[in-house]
């Protein structure tokens, strides 16, 4: 065989590879919203396809020269290492470093997401796998399916908790918006527009999720502001803000929950009662003590559950309380790399924007949309720990940043 054909049948070999591999892309980015283990699944299968390519070192190239993916793996990077002064066990705190290998899956995806059309797929197939947990979520309101366990009345939690489906619905209502606006398709634009008003129906009259609540009002105001630019911002966002208000008020759903903030802040003021607001401020305060006690490079991987039972706490049901998740993907992150490992999330999040403002269009606002639900999100979440929303984030994040491919 001439070396002309062995080069025609490798590049054959390589195109395919690709197309595999973004395949099993979409195929997670569909599975995400609703099924752990099948996301579990597809991702391993992405893992496998990527590193047994042809190209493997070429992906690894264009991963390497990625200012995200290095920002990423460089966090990965300084959570390996916190195992070394980690006041956790080695087992505890390797357990712990694996919940954020999302961030190597993140700088894999900026290395083969490239081409446009497999990029519109994963974001058709998350969209499609929300519209999934929507569907399941109005049966189980009408009646047509049983509650789920982690749900109630009110709450149509559908496959995981409220406040996952709440996030996923709150960033599909910005997608959906992006979308009705730079699409040049009638037909598209009702879609989207449809698209987007089920989204927010799903978090204000199915889900009680409070995240969800606060998501959705920044990214009304953040699509309000792309869409008037920046100097009209004020007046655009007022009247978007009272139109979702409107909106917001006709769900019993959202009014109820939000009498319910009122009167669990007053209870945990009155009688320190483990409530979900009690809990989380206990919480940060305790975070913040932990965090001076190390402020450099602090506690090491996997260290909060031990540093937060050696705390003396408040003699209160809310003081009481044993954690593993202080609730704040920043405090966490205090908490066991310091000052070094806020830095290096900041990092990334900085690295995050400055690719998203070279994108054009619709691609500069989904990547905008998606950090401000990521930075937003993670002060009172630990997003990037958390499976759903950590491996969403670095499956859209690696999509939509991803350098367009010639």
């Amino acid at each position: 065989m001439s070396s002309a054909a062995r080069s025609g049948g490798m590049a054959v070999l390589a195109a395919w590879s690709d197309r595999a591999t973004r395949a099993a892309a979409a195929l997670a980015a569909f599975l995400l919203p609703f099924s752990t283990a099948g996301a579990n699944a597809a991702f391993a299968l992405f893992v496998l396809l990527w590193a047994a390519s042809p190209n493997v070192l070429d992906r690894a190239r264009r991963a390497w020269q990625d200012p995200v993916a290095r920002a990423a793996l460089a966090l990965f990077a300084l959570f390996v290492a916190g195992i070394a002064w980690s006041s956790a066990s080695d087992a505890e705190a390797w357990d712990h470093v694996l919940k954020y290998r999302k961030l190597v899956l993140l700088a894999m995806l900026l290395g083969v997401m490239g081409e446009r059309r497999w990029q519109i797929a994963v974001l058709a197939a998350f969209a499609a796998g929300g519209a999934v947990v929507f569907g399941a979520a109005l049966a189980i309101h009408f009646g047509m399916l049983p509650q789920a366990a982690r749900g109630g009345a009110g709450n149509a939690v559908a496959f995981k908790n409220h406040i996952t489906e709440s996030w996923t619905s709150a960033l599909l209502f910005f997608f959906a918006l992006t979308g009705a606006r730079w699409t040049r398709s009638p037909a598209l634009r009702v879609l989207m527009a449809a698209g987007a008003a089920a989204a927010a129906a799903h978090v204000l009259w199915l889900l009680i999720g409070r995240t969800g609540y606060l998501l959705l009002l920044a990214l009304l105001l953040t699509w309000a502001a792309l869409l008037a630019g920046w100097r009209r911002t004020l007046p655009a966002a007022l009247i978007g803000a009272a139109l979702l208000g409107v909106a917001a008020l006709c769900s019993d759903t959202f009014v109820h929950r939000v009498k319910f903030t009122f009167a669990e802040v007053e209870q945990y003021r009155q009688t320190g009662a483990a409530t979900s607001l009690g809990a989380r401020h206990e919480f940060l305060q305790a975070a913040g003590r932990i965090w001076l006690a190390s402020p450099i490079w602090g506690h090491g991987s996997g260290s909060v559950p031990v540093e937060y039972a050696r705390l003396p706490r408040p003699a209160t049901a809310a003081g009481a309380l044993a954690t593993s998740n202080l609730h704040s993907e920043f405090a966490e992150i205090a908490v066991q790399l310091g000052l070094l490992g806020v830095v290096a999330f900041v990092w990334l999040l900085v690295a995050h924007g400055r690719r998203a403002r070279e994108l054009a269009g619709p691609w500069r606002d989904l990547a905008i949309g998606l950090l401000i639900v990521m930075a937003l999100g993670s002060t009172f979440n630990s997003l990037l720990r958390d499976f759903t929303e950590g491996h969403a984030y670095a499956l859209l994040a690696g999509t939509l940043l991803a350098r367009r491919e010639p």
